[in-house]
Formats: C-alpha cells, structure tokens, sequence
C-alpha cells in the first residue's frame, strides 16, 4: 500500500514551505526535551513560564536561520552532505539569534525573568540539529526501502574490489532511476575471501557459481578493474554469457569527470574488449622525440587509421600535418574534430585530391616538403573490388608507386605503407593489389632510393574500423538480426584501432627501409564466434532472440588468412610482440610490369585484368631468393 502510494506520487515533491513547517515543528518540539535534560528530568524544577516565552524566540530566530541557509529547499529523499550542512548552518544562525537576545535581556535588565541559561541554548541547537538530520535520513531510507523492495530493475555482481569498483558501486546505486542493487564484488586476489566493502561480500572469482548466481539473483556484471589479466577477464565474460548474464564495463580512469564516474558511463563491454590475447602496448615516450618539428604527410587521412595516425602525430609535437584525402565528408569531419581539440591553427593542412593524380600530388609535394609520409589511402572492400578491379589497380598501386617516387624525389626521409593480411597468398583483386604494392616499396628500396627509407606495415582487420565485420554486426543486431556471416569457420586476426596506429608509427620510427612490420596477432578468431558474443554482449540469445545465417564466401574472400608465408624471414625486434618479415622476391622489371598493365587498362576486360593480377602477386611468394 505505502509503495504503491510512493510509486504513484514519486515526482512529486513537498512544498519547500512545509518543509520549513516541519523544521521549525522540530526546534519547538525539543524545547521542553532541553529543559527535561538541563533539570535532570525533575518536571517540578522547570519553569514553565521560561518554556513559553523560549517556545516563541525559538520559533523566531530559527526561523530566519533556515530562511538564510536554505535548507528547506532540499528534497528530502535526496538528502545530501551539503543538505545537512545547510541544516546545521540554519541552526546555528537560530543560536546566534538567540544568544544576541539573552544577552540583551540580561544586559538591559529587560524581562529578566526570561532570561535562560546559555547552556540550555546550546543542549537545545544540538537535540534540534539530531533531530532534524535522524529525520531527514529516515524518510530517505524508507522511501527508497519501500520504493525500491524487491523491485530491482538489475541486480549487479562487480568485478574489481578496489576504489574504483566502490566508485562503480556508488554510481550505480547513486542513480534510483535505474533501481540498481550491488549484491556482491568479486575479485582475482584470493586474499578478499570472505572480506566486506562498504558492507557488501567479496568473493574470490573461483567461488562465483551457477548456484551462488541464481541465490544473490545477479542480472549484470560490472567489469570495474583495469589491471585484471585478460584471460581471467575473457574467462569471466564467457561465463556470465552462458548464464545470461549481461557484460558491462567503466571507460579508463583517464576517462572519468573529475576522478568520479557516473551511471551513464558504464555501458555494454565492447567485443575490442576480448581479443584472445595479450594487448599490444607500446611505451610512446619515445614518440614525441621522434615527430617533434617534423613535417608529417598522411594519405587516406580521414580513414579510421588514418584518422588515428593524425591524432597520435599531432600530439607528439609534429610541426605540420599535411592530410590528404578525396573523401569530402570525411576530411570535413576530421577537420571539425581537429579544431575541437585546438590543432587547426597552422599546424594542419588539408587537400581534398586523388592520389593518383600526379600532377596535383607533386604540387602538394613542392609546397610542402614531408619528412615522413605514411600512405594509408587504399580500396579495401574485397567483394566491392572484385567488381571494380581496375579501380582497385589505379589506388592501390598507382597511388602508391607516385606517392612513393614523389617522396624520393623531393627527399623525403621515411615513406610508410600501410598494407594488409590480404596481401598473403591473394586470392582477391584487393589483396592482390596490395602485394603488388608490397613488392614495388621492396623495390624502391632495393634499387637507389636515395634519401628515404621505404618500410612496409602489414596487419589484420581493424576493429571497429570503416566497413569493418563489428560496425556491419552491431547495425545487424540493433535490427533484430539475422547476422550474416559467410562462412561456418571463417577466421580472422583481429587489432583495435590503436593497436595498428601504434604499429605504423612504430615503423615510421625504427624503420631503416626494406623491413615489413608485422603485430603479434595472437591466434585468429572465427567470425560465427564474433558474431554470438556479439549477440550475447547485447544481453541478447544468439540463435534465439538474433537469427545467424551462413550465407556462403563472397567474391575474392578466403577462409583464412596469413600474416606471412614461408619465404619471408622473421626476425626479432626491441618488442616481443613486433617482428620484422623480411621478403626477398624473384619478380624481375615490376615496375614495367605494372606500367604494362597499366597502359592496357582501358582496353583489358574484368576477368582479364583479375586473372593478371592474380598472377604477378602470386610470383613473389613462388620464386623465394636465399637470404
């Protein structure tokens, strides 16, 4: 009865009138409580003409104290710290009052008779300020004891017992709408067993079973610790999944507003979470000295790694980014965002042009002289390009082999490709294309490059990148399925965004030219897989709520892809998890091979062109020369 009654009316708040009503009630009230204290509760001690007239000052100078703090104009189901200070402000302006009209009572010899002990004065502000605080703090507990009793929208189990798992608990709890229970913390430190935080249980990851689940009646998982292990963590995640669970995580401390987080902050655990292995970290300290006052030029600059590239260049202290790219609304995006952070004063320069026009690039090369150029811009939807092969061909090797001669002509120090798994044994045109421009980079740098070092960065798909498998699966799934996935045991090896960021400007660093740089990706994952933890992670049943259809391999896509093959040498790097594939290749006059095909372009059929392609990338991994 009483929740229904607070249910109904819980938008609804008390006149801030009322309020001061009932706390001025409370100051009279306790006026005969201090004279029972003061007089030991001897009733026949207490002068009863005293308590009448103090009934009518108290009532007064209180008043004007509440009137002045404000404390009135709390709500007080939300009572706060500040509230009761305002409270206790109020109060003790009443005794200020009341000590001023004592005094001048005493003073004046003015109705001496009312003049009271000023030890009465302070045991009275001291009942009145209990009083009125076990009364603000009462009604908030009930309210939300009655509200909130057994009517949890979510209970929640938090991973991490430490500060920010308690931040993560007050965040959650803190926010009523939600209606959020913390019902316990569980942790990797087998020390926390049967230990409290903030009166909550704390268990060790290994005691959480199915049955402890159903009994503490967890809905939701707070992932609150940033330095568990990764597999503990993919270990957790996949567990609560398979109890219907659902995964959510705090962003990075960095992240958070003034060291706190709030409820918002905490959403769904994101599958860049999960990779099957170690995260890759570079320490960037040394990124700084690196670009300080350097000229940087990035092509495919509004891409997604291009994008990224131009963030991490910028803040490592480069004295000019030159961006590049034909993508109008991209570039525009980019910029805007840019000016957000304060960089586009000078220190940017941006030129909306196609790679694969000469003329204009050299222009841009005259005017701005780079010192280092990282070439990101690329077709790189395989079935797309299996339709436009000659496309594919003028981006993706013209557009490197100018950019690359441009960057030796006007002596630029280090020209960076970006490249691809697909590159490894092609079967598509858009891998196809990138070998080949692998191999004409290896060649720049094996014949006279002069001044510039030619270095070559290879990596899997990017997650959460343009067109990428995560952005196509989550539109999927907010659709209400079915996800489609083109093979029952695809593979691939995955890298968030940073990661391959990371690696490219790695390169651009330790590079000396003839090197191809390749992330140690782990084991490759199966997209089916992605694809219901994806499911699963929007505390949805994949096969059940989410269809997942096998809809067969796409033009050019392969089952599996490689990162290098047998004839290129790995070698070992300052980074265990960077190695350095050096490719020596037997593929003689490349750059008349591709100037062949060029030249026949507007006259060579699809299939044709595809078939060419195919075959000169595939020579380089037939004919190995000893190193």
């Amino acid at each position: 009865m009483i929740k229904k009654f607070l249910v109904a009316h819980s938008d609804k708040f008390i006149s801030h009138w009322l309020i001061l009503l009932i706390d001025v009630g409370f100051a009279l009230f306790t006026i005969p409580l201090g004279f029972l204290i003061m007089y030991n509760l001897e009733t026949q001690s207490m002068q009863f003409d005293k308590v009448w007239h103090f009934g009518l000052g108290i009532v007064f100078a209180y008043c004007i104290g509440f009137l002045i703090s404000g404390s009135y104009k709390g709500v007080i189901r939300h009572t706060s710290t500040n509230d009761a200070f305002r409270v206790v402000s109020g109060a003790f302006i009443g005794l200020g009052l009341m000590f001023c009209a004592n005094y001048l009572l005493g003073a004046n010899n003015i109705i001496l008779k009312v003049k009271l002990p000023y030890t009465l004065l302070i045991l009275h502000f001291l009942i009145t300020v209990f009083f009125i605080l076990v009364f603000r703090v009462f009604i908030k507990l009930s309210y939300y004891r009655f509200l909130n009793a057994k009517s949890y929208q979510e209970y929640v189990l938090i991973y991490g017992a430490s500060t920010s798992g308690l931040l993560t608990k007050n965040a959650l709890e803190g926010a009523h709408i939600f209606k959020s229970k913390v019902v316990a913390f569980i942790d990797d430190n087998k020390s926390v067993r049967s230990k409290n935080l903030d009166g909550i249980a704390v268990y060790h990851r290994n005691d959480i079973t199915s049955g402890l689940l159903k009994k503490l009646k967890v809905t939701s998982t707070v992932i609150a610790s940033e330095n568990a292990d990764r597999k503990n963590i993919n270990a957790w995640v996949d567990f609560c999944l398979a109890h219907g669970i659902l995964v959510k995580q705090v962003p990075p401390i960095h992240q958070w507003i003034d060291g706190k987080i709030n409820r918002a902050q905490i959403q769904k655990l994101k599958i860049e979470s999960l990779l099957q292995r170690k995260p890759i970290e570079i320490v960037s300290d040394h990124l700084m000295r690196a670009f300080q006052g350097q000229r940087v030029m990035i092509t495919g600059a509004s891409g997604s790694i291009g994008s990224e590239i131009t963030k991490q260049v910028l803040r490592n202290g480069a004295k000019s980014v030159i961006l590049v790219d034909q993508a109008e609304t991209p570039m525009h995006e980019l910029l805007l965002n840019l000016r957000g952070e304060g960089y586009v004063n000078g220190s940017v320069r941006d030129y909306i042009v196609d790679v694969t026009n000469y003329d204009r690039m050299d222009s841009i090369f005259n005017l701005e002289r780079p010192d280092i150029v990282f070439h990101a811009a690329a077709y790189k939807h395989v079935p797309l390009m299996e339709d436009h092969p000659s496309e594919a061909f003028q981006v993706n090797v013209i557009g490197t082999k100018i950019v690359s001669n441009l960057c030796k002509d006007y002596r630029a120090d280090k020209f960076v490709l970006v490249s691809t798994d697909k590159a490894i044994r092609p079967t598509s045109v858009m891998g196809s294309t990138k070998r080949i421009a692998e191999m004409y980079i290896q060649e720049m740098h094996s014949s006279d490059s002069g001044d510039t070092k030619f270095i070559i960065t290879r990596f899997g798909n990017v997650l959460g990148s343009n067109g990428s498998v995560i952005p196509n699966f989550k539109k999927q799934i907010e659709m209400g399925g079915p996800v489609t996935v083109t093979h029952q045991d695809i593979t691939r090896y995955f890298m968030t965004i940073p990661e391959a960021c990371h690696l490219v400007l790695e390169a651009g660093i330790m590079g000396n030219g003839g090197e191809i740089f390749i992330f140690d990706m782990g084991k490759p994952v199966k997209i089916i897989d992605l694809a219901r933890k994806m499911i699963s992670l929007s505390g949805l049943q994949p096969d059940v709520d989410i269809k997942i259809n096998v809809i067969g391999l796409r033009p050019g896509e392969k089952l599996h892809e490689e990162l290098w093959v047998g004839n290129e040498t790995q070698l070992p790097t300052h980074h265990d998890q960077i190695m350095i594939g050096v490719n020596t290749t037997n593929v003689e006059n490349i750059d008349f091979r591709i100037s062949t095909i060029e030249a026949d372009l507007k006259t060579i059929s699809k299939e044709k062109l595809r078939s060419l392609l195919l075959e000169l990338a595939e020579e380089s991994f037939k004919n190995p020369v000893n190193v």
